[in-house]
């Protein structure tokens, strides 16, 4: 019981809470618990979990975790790009070092730098979608207004193209 107690007694209870109770996985916890310089092992966590947290009383996902999935999977393509850019550009240095020993120039020198090119553009594209992606803009939202008789007797004189909209309004919203 003593582990029980580490939790119980931590600064950050709440917080430990929140994230047991919002899925989050143990070496997770773990880890935001060192970084604020708290010792408590994953097996403490995990009976803490089992203890006091019953599994009906998990939070399901929200729209914020899921944005954040999907950035960190960017961002892992990102750095593994990253790296087959970095492993590109040697593969391209060692044919030019080969091409100036030699005096020659390689076909396979001009092919390995027009990939490196392809890739770097590639990379700055995906640099682009990580950035939208973090500015967490929201999906856009289809206002509909809602007409007054008299907005639609008015509509309806003018015989414009407002009277088919307004019309439509009225049905979209008998609908809903």
């Amino acid at each position: 019981m003593v582990s029980d107690s580490k939790v119980m007694k931590s600064k950050h209870r709440s917080e430990i809470i929140t994230m047991l109770r919002s899925k989050w996985p143990l070496e997770r916890v773990r880890d935001w618990l060192l970084a604020r310089n708290e010792k408590i092992s994953i097996m403490s966590l995990s009976r803490f979990r089992q203890k006091y947290i019953p599994p009906g009383d998990l939070l399901s996902t929200t729209y914020f975790e899921n944005r954040c999935k999907e950035l960190d999977i960017k961002l892992l393509a990102l750095v593994e790009h990253a790296r087959a850019i970095h492993v590109q550009k040697e593969r391209c240095s060692i044919i030019f070092e080969q091409e100036r020993a030699h005096n020659v120039a390689f076909p396979e020198g001009r092919k390995e730098m027009a990939l490196l090119s392809q890739m770097l553009v590639e990379h700055k594209r995906m640099e682009d979608e990580v950035a939208l992606l973090a500015e967490n803009k929201e999906d856009k939202v289809i206002e509909l207004r809602w007409l007054s008789d008299k907005d639609e007797e008015e509509d309806k004189g003018k015989g414009s193209k407002k009277a088919a909209e307004a019309s439509w309004y009225r049905k979209e919203s008998a609908r809903i």
